[in-house]
């Protein structure tokens, strides 16, 4: 594997969490499980359940560098499900998220992981975000 390859689904491993601040989020954790460094280019595309359109990236979170993972190392991710101020529209229980990693071109890599929601399911409305891939986990949390 040459350092530039992205990081996929054949050498990552995708876990989603549940946090309690900020309300109404996620953690998406990427653990490179390979034996090589691999780059989280952009920020990972989601759906929730069987939604057609992947969720809307939020631009201010984009890093100065992408992200690379050494083998073992992780990359994060942060999902706004729904506004606070309840604002969204459209509100509804999600089960699952499938998380599809990105290419350098900002397609997808290859392969897809289907991920069951923290507590068995999450409420999602329109106003739903997830972050670029970040080095640290409070960098994912703090938009």
């Amino acid at each position: 594997m040459c350092i530039r390859d992205s990081c996929t689904t054949a050498n990552t491993k995708i876990r989603v969490t549940a946090v309690t601040r900020p309300i109404n989020h996620l953690l998406i954790t990427a653990v490179n499980t390979g034996d090589a460094p691999c780059f989280a280019y952009h920020a990972p595309l989601l759906r929730f359940d069987d939604e057609q359109a992947a969720v809307a990236v939020m631009d201010g979170s984009k890093p100065q560098a992408v992200v690379t993972l050494e083998p073992g190392q992780a990359a994060y991710a942060g999902v706004m499900t729904a506004a606070a101020t309840g604002e969204g529209e459209g509100g509804r229980t999600a089960r699952k998220v499938t998380v599809t990693l990105a290419g350098r071109s900002g397609g997808a890599a290859s392969g897809a992981a289907t991920v069951s929601l923290p507590s068995g399911s999450v409420y999602v409305d329109s106003t739903h975000t997830v972050t670029y891939w970040q080095q640290e986990m409070d960098q994912a949390l703090a938009w």
